[in-house]
Order: structure tokens, then C-alpha cells, then sequence
């Protein structure tokens, strides 16, 4: 394409190619261009009545520099019919990922002839329930009174990401809002518009068409999962985080874990939990699938507080190689079970390997007090053979409590750190037969196994 230029009087559009046009049984061409569409006073037929909506006919020639055509179409090509713009916006009040929401069109004027019915088409990833409407937005009172008040919607029926809506016959005859249930992609789409066809429900004819940008999916920001990332191992799950919104009287947080990942509700610990203002919370936890699902009642969850409670779970053999599926999904839902904050992209940590590595257990002595001093073992248990390396053992501690650690000197002292542990004997007298395999392969696993304690103030 060497040049494209358009004419003076801007309705004609002149392309000269570089090289020639092949033979159409071999080839086919497609030209895609931008034009303005003509206003609707401009179409004669439409403005006088004579014709429903204003139809287009487009010439297309192909010329070869002589006085006439090399082909033509002769005008005969029928172009889409030209409807009225149906401007109007979309908004909700909160939109989680993978939550059912109301969502609400605000439709600011009309087209030039009222639409009976509409098409709405969200974005990817949306899902419309086969019953869609609302009940706030049915307006089936008006009904029973002047139908001129507003436009009045039938019903609404959802498939995938589309939804068809029945007005009553005087149609979209003024401004207003429709209400619709939807259910909202895990993120926000790329293409995130949103389209309305209006048509006439007797002719099915388009009368009106609109086109707007949706909303940004909002997702429960203030969320970690922490734990022992180690691979097949058994550990304590610390889930803390803070929501935007308030949950009043009852509601629920679920977890769910990436494949592998087990969290059953063994020693689940509430440390900081909704609390009731007069009466006693009451919390729970329950199994789901993989996951933990906790409940509470008599209490509310305050937007902006931190949160925060445990559970004993277990780790995958090794990270998923699905990179997206390889996270924690955490959901907020209210007391009658609408998700009111999610977040499906809670990063798991990456688990390494290492003997087998169990999860550590903690003594201490004497009962502690506030302000008192007390001596902290920590003691790790490594029942595999662990590669060599091992450089650090950090202990992070809860906030409040500081370290008693005033010299870093191997030798046994009050104010350091005392390391002790216990490798593995090995059987001297092995096995020697073929059907002691399990043996050899249980010693080969245990050799070099350890078990570590280090004593601190």
C-alpha cells in the first residue's frame, strides 16, 4: 500500500498499492478503515418518516488508469443499517474477582426510536445467570400505574457473557438505570468495554448500539500467607489480613490452597479474630475441599483492622508448574454468603528441599510473664539425608519480644546461644540379602539424618 487519500468531499476513499491485485479464485483481500457515520438529520428517509432506519449503499472500483472502470460493484453492496448512539455507563458498588455482584447501567439519553429489548455483552471472563434481573430493577410496580413514569423491565435471561432484557412496549423511552447479577472474571480483562444493542422486539430490528468501558476488578489487597516452605513437610499456616469493607453480624473467611497443599483445621488458633460488641463471638473452623473455611457470629469485621489466625497443614512435593495455579485463594463472604472481597493471587512460596525438614517445635522456661526473662529452645528435626550447605537457622520472633543474645562465641554461655543435636547411628551390621531391599533403601534415606536444639535467652 503506497498511498491512501481521501477526496474533498471526504465521502470517497482512493487506495493505490504498490503491486498488482491477484486473480480472485486465489486470492482474497480484506481492507478494514475508519469512517465517521452521518448524522441522523443527514438521512432524509429516516428524518420524514418514509423509511425505518437509514440504509447505506457503498460503490467499490478497481481502476487501472483508463477512462473507466477495471470492476465494479455498481452500488449494489448494502451496508449495515445506521442506528442511533445509546450512550451509558457502567458502576457497582464494590467488584471482588469471581463474586456475583449488582451491577448497574446508567443509560444518559436514548436513541432516535426506543428500544423494546436489549443485548448486553460484558467483557471476557463475565458470567450472567439465566435469571439476571434484579428485583429492585424489574419495576414491575409501575405496572400497576402510569407505564410513562420509566421504562419498565421485564425480565433479563444470562448465557456466558451475554444477557437479553424484555422492556414493556413503550420501550426505552427516557433516561434510566437497569440492574443486572453478573459474575465477575478473577481479573480484569484486557478488553474491558462493555456493549448494548437495542432492537425492536416485534421486527428484531437494531435500533440503537453503545459501547462503554467496564470496571477494575477489586481484590482483597492486605492478604499473606505465611509458612515452613519446605517441601512435604507439616507446618503451621499463619494467615493475616485486613479488609476494606465491613462485615456486620456473621460472615466467613475461606482459604484455599495450590495443588498439593493440604489445611485441615487441626490446631486452628483464632489470634486475632472479629469480636462482638456485646454479645460472645463465636468462631469455627470446618474443612472445605483442601481448604479451611472459618465463620464467625455475634461479631463484626471491621474494615482496616488486621486479622490473623493459624492452621496445621501440610506442603506439596514441589511447586506446580502452573505458575498461575501455583497461589492461595482467600475469600471474604457476608452472612448470607456473597463474596464481599477475594483474592485469587496470594503467591505461594517457593518450597525447597531439604532432608525432609519437619516442622520445628519450641520449649521455654520458666512460664513467661510480661517483662521477665525466659530460655527459648528450638529444636529441628531432619530425618532425611540433607544436601551440604547449610549455612544459617534464623528465628524470627513475635512482635514485642526482644533476643537475649549479647556474644556470638561458641562456648557455653548465659547470654548466648547453646547448639546441640544428635546425627543418626548407622547400622554397622547391614543387611545383606536381595529381599532386605527395603531396608537398604529406609538406611540410605536415614543416613545423615539429624536431629538439632539450640537453647537461647
Amino acid at each position: 500500500l503506497s498511498e491512501m487519500a481521501e477526496d474533498g468531499s471526504s465521502s470517497n476513499l482512493r487506495l493505490r498499492f504498490e503491486t498488482r491485485l491477484l486473480s480472485q479464485p486465489y486470492y482474497r483481500y480484506v481492507l478494514s478503515v475508519e469512517v465517521f457515520a452521518p448524522r441522523a438529520s443527514d438521512c432524509a428517509c429516516w428524518s420524514s418518516g418514509r423509511c425505518l432506519l437509514c440504509n447505506s449503499n457503498w460503490t467499490v472500483e478497481a481502476l487501472d488508469g483508463g477512462a473507466m472502470p477495471l470492476a465494479t460493484n455498481d452500488a449494489l453492496l448494502l451496508g449495515f443499517p445506521l442506528v442511533s448512539e445509546l450512550p451509558f455507563s457502567v458502576f457497582t458498588n464494590r467488584a471482588p474477582p469471581s463474586a456475583l455482584v449488582d451491577m448497574t447501567l446508567r443509560f444518559s439519553s436514548i436513541g432516535a426510536i426506543p428500544a423494546t429489548s436489549l443485548i448486553v455483552r460484558a467483557p471476557e471472563g463475565y458470567h450472567f445467570p439465566y435469571s439476571c434481573l434484579t428485583s429492585e430493577a424489574s419495576g414491575l410496580g409501575n405496572m400497576t400505574g402510569d407505564v410513562n413514569l420509566s421504562p419498565v423491565f421485564l425480565s433479563c435471561i444470562g448465557r456466558l457473557k451475554s444477557a437479553s432484557v424484555t422492556l414493556h412496549a413503550s420501550g426505552l423511552f427516557r433516561s434510566t438505570t437497569l440492574t443486572l447479577r453478573v459474575t465477575t472474571p478473577r481479573t480484569t480483562p484486557e478488553d474491558n468495554r462493555w456493549y448494548v444493542e437495542g432492537r425492536l422486539t416485534d421486527s428484531n430490528v437494531q435500533v440503537a448500539w453503545g459501547a462503554t468501558g467496564g470496571v477494575t476488578s477489586q481484590g482483597l489487597r492486605e492478604v499473606f500467607v505465611d509458612y515452613g516452605n519446605f517441601q512435604a513437610v507439616s507446618t503451621l499456616f499463619l494467615v493475616t489480613f485486613s479488609s476494606e469493607v465491613d462485615v456486620e453480624g456473621a460472615g466467613a473467611i475461606t482459604v484455599f490452597p495450590p495443588p498439593g497443599y493440604l489445611l485441615p483445621c487441626e490446631d486452628f488458633r483464632p489470634f486475632a479474630m472479629p469480636r462482638g460488641a456485646v454479645v460472645e463471638a463465636v468462631v469455627s473452623c470446618a474443612s472445605m475441599r483442601q481448604g479451611v473455611h472459618i465463620s464467625f457470629a455475634n461479631a463484626t469485621l471491621q474494615a482496616g483492622a488486621e486479622y490473623a489466625f493459624s492452621v496445621s497443614g501440610g506442603t506439596a512435593a514441589a511447586n506446580t508448574a502452573n505458575v498461575a495455579a501455583d497461589a492461595f485463594t482467600v475469600q471474604i463472604l457476608d452472612s448470607s454468603g456473597f463474596m464481599v472481597e477475594s483474592n485469587y493471587e496470594v503467591p505461594a512460596l517457593p518450597l525447597v528441599g531439604f532432608g525432609g525438614v519437619e516442622q520445628p517445635h519450641l520449649l521455654w522456661y520458666d512460664t513467661p510473664v510480661a517483662e521477665s526473662t525466659v530460655f527459648v529452645t528450638v529444636g529441628i528435626r531432619i530425618p532425611l539425608v540433607a544436601p551440604p550447605g547449610l549455612s544459617m537457622i534464623r528465628v524470627r520472633m513475635p512482635e514485642g519480644l526482644r533476643h537475649g543474645v549479647a556474644t556470638t562465641s561458641k562456648a557455653n554461655r548465659a547470654d548466648g546461644v547453646t547448639l546441640a543435636w544428635r546425627p543418626t547411628e548407622i547400622v554397622s551390621d547391614q543387611p545383606g540379602i536381595f529381599s532386605s531391599y527395603p531396608e537398604w533403601l529406609a538406611l540410605g534415606k536415614s543416613t545423615g539424618s539429624t536431629d538439632l536444639a539450640f537453647l537461647t535467652a
